[in-house]
């Protein structure tokens, strides 16, 4: 049975493509038939990563590819161990539809109230679209070595969840 994993936000360069490979390489290191899809098909950061590790012949080999749609995306799934879904910014109906379709949900944060906020927002409207608030998890990117920013966002994240 095929894993499947959203990763979402209404904003754009917060890491969702970066998170999206992260954990795709990750499996596919330790022996999982993994791909990626693309859902992001104006910016296709993804796609664009799968070509410069070919041109490298960087391993181990995860495939990749730009959909349309999560329906077209998840007619693939079936034969891979993981899939994990790189979601487009600015789509609730195409981030409904991959919540809908994930086990689990990666929201990817900055630490600024700017990414922030609508990272919370996000995941209350998920909520209330009747996604199970154990799918949802929030990570925190670009944090460096902030200790007490990092406690700030947490806090933020716990208060406003």
């Amino acid at each position: 049975m095929t894993v499947l994993v959203g990763v979402i936000s209404q904003k754009g360069g917060v890491g969702k493509s970066t998170l999206a490979r992260l954990i795709a390489r990750e499996y596919a290191a330790a022996g999982w038939d993994v791909k990626i899809a693309d859902l992001d098909i104006s910016q296709g950061t993804s796609t664009d990563w799968k070509q410069r590790r070919e041109l490298n012949g960087i391993q181990p080999e995860i495939a990749v590819e730009p959909f349309r749609t999560v329906a077209q995306a998840l007619k693939h799934a079936s034969v891979y161990d993981l899939m994990v879904m790189d979601g487009p910014p600015h789509s609730m109906q195409g981030t409904l539809e991959i919540a809908r379709a994930s086990d689990l949900l990666v929201l990817p944060t900055g630490l600024s109230l700017d990414d922030l906020k609508p990272s919370v927002l996000l995941a209350h409207e998920l909520v209330n679209a009747k996604i199970p608030t154990d799918k949802i998890i929030f990570v925190l990117c670009r944090v460096g070595d902030r200790e007490n920013e990092i406690e700030e966002a947490r806090s933020y994240i716990t208060l406003k969840v």
